[in-house]
């Protein structure tokens, strides 16, 4: 093995001790684990275990006599989408360097990720319990008729809407990471409406998913705008956590825990910038060990 490939080598495994230290000792392991958590929660016990209310409903009433639709988009393409769409949008970003200091590009992606799930975790966290209210779905008398008891056990879960809660939660999140990124509210520039409606795409993608559950007459229009609020929210909340407010000069860079936020808040600097000392991708302000020969 030549020198070269060893100290390649030796640099990727500090790079990796530094980082799982720094992932566990900041506590983000923790929000990790807490956010998959309540998801699991949120998903097994209210409605498997805890079953809805069987509301009383009168035969004949309009509001519960809609057709089904078939709507396409299934509850596995839905989670999907909600998933994978931050992800490569982040990591396209930090492809192109795009908008955030070098030594930061990791942590950004990890706090994009991070948010998107705790937006998921804390909508959910709302949604599915009050799923148990069991209100009916408009085509409550068509799913009757099938005699399939799935069907007509999911006939109870009308409101709040999942699909709108979710996605709105998601890709809230998404599109004030695009605002803080883009400096949207702080950094005017030519093409600064046309850079508003792309930051804005992921809340439109949210609400034509939105509507097209009412198109399919699987929801009311209250449910729905319950669930939006709930995905606002959510979304905005679990942002927060994470990254300054998209009004802030700060914006654009992901909030930083442990030493990095206290080198962050005295003006500390890193030794010798990325490259020197510290693997790119590292949290801000810290400092990887050097490697022997280095010092």
């Amino acid at each position: 093995m030549d020198e070269g490939t060893g100290r390649t080598r030796a640099r990727a495994r500090q790079w990796r001790e530094v980082a799982v230290r720094h992932f566990v000792r900041d506590g983000y392991l923790y929000d990790w684990l807490l956010a998959i958590a309540l998801i699991v929660v949120n998903f097994t016990i209210p409605g498997p275990v805890i079953k809805p209310l069987r509301r009383a409903y009168v035969p004949g009433d309009p509001s519960l006599s809609y057709p089904s639709v078939h709507v396409p988009l299934t509850e596995n393409q839905k989670f999907w989408i909600e998933f994978a769409t931050p992800a490569v949008v982040g990591a396209a970003a930090q492809f192109l360097r795009f908008g955030v200091a070098a030594g930061d590009r990791a942590l950004d992606w990890h706090h994009l990720m991070l948010s998107t799930l705790e937006a998921f975790a804390v909508e959910s966290s709302f949604k599915k319990w009050m799923n148990l209210v069991g209100r009916l779905r408009p085509d409550w008398f068509a799913r009757l008729a099938t005699h399939d008891p799935s069907t007509i056990d999911e006939g109870r879960y009308s409101y709040p809407s999942g699909h709108a809660a979710e996605f709105f939660a998601v890709f809230t999140v998404l599109t004030l990471w695009l605002c803080s990124r883009t400096r949207l509210f702080v950094s005017p520039r030519p093409g600064h409406f046309a850079v508003a409606v792309l930051c804005l795409l992921p809340l439109g993608l949210a609400a034509f998913i939105t509507m097209s559950r009412l198109a399919g007459y699987k929801h009311d229009f209250s449910d729905v705008n319950c669930g939006m609020a709930i995905g606002l929210l959510s979304g905005a909340f679990a942002f927060a956590l994470n990254y300054p407010s998209p009004l802030d000069a700060a914006c654009g860079a992901p909030r930083r825990r442990g030493e990095a936020a206290a080198a962050a808040a005295t003006g500390g600097k890193r030794r010798g910038g990325v490259g020197a000392g510290e693997p790119e991708g590292l949290p801000g302000g810290v400092e990887a060990p050097l490697l022997e020969g280095e010092a």
